[in-house]
């Protein structure tokens, strides 16, 4: 059975494909209307099956301690967009950002906190420090 509701479709499918519904269904209420055409379904597999246009960014950094206001003492960013520059880590990070905190003002949002329980493992930590991932979703610029 067809939803009539779109706030339940644009909650399941993505924006574009939500308004692309939308849109046909305001088609097939047209007595006499075009209906959807071979175009109109060629239109939404591209939007369906093609990128969302979004990009996460990923931030690894390895924090002298478990607070986001320690010192970053390594990082390293994963870009999308940019080639990828090995799985090496700076130990002397050309970044704008001091501490995990700094990062996060500037829109990184924390996905991974360092593990409480091996805090107490100072062998492993090395010159590693405490290490927290942290994301940014952006919009490709056009």
């Amino acid at each position: 059975m067809p939803n009539d509701n779109p706030s339940a479709t644009q909650s399941v499918a993505a924006a574009p494909v939500a308004q692309w519904i939308d849109k046909a269904r305001a088609r097939l209420k047209l007595p006499g209307g075009p209906g959807i055409t071979a175009a109109d379904l060629d239109e939404l597999a591209a939007t369906a099956g093609g990128p969302t246009g979004v990009r996460q960014r990923l931030l690894y950094l390895h924090a002298q301690g478990m607070h986001p206001h320690a010192g970053i003492l390594a990082a390293t960013e994963i870009d999308p967009t940019r080639p990828a520059k090995g799985t090496t880590l700076d130990p002397k990070p050309d970044m704008p950002y001091r501490s995990v905190y700094d990062a996060m003002v500037n829109g990184w949002r924390i996905v991974y906190f360092p593990d409480a329980n091996r805090a107490s493992e100072d062998r492993e930590l090395g010159v590693y420090g405490y290490l927290f991932i942290l994301e940014k979703l952006e919009q490709p610029c056009a």
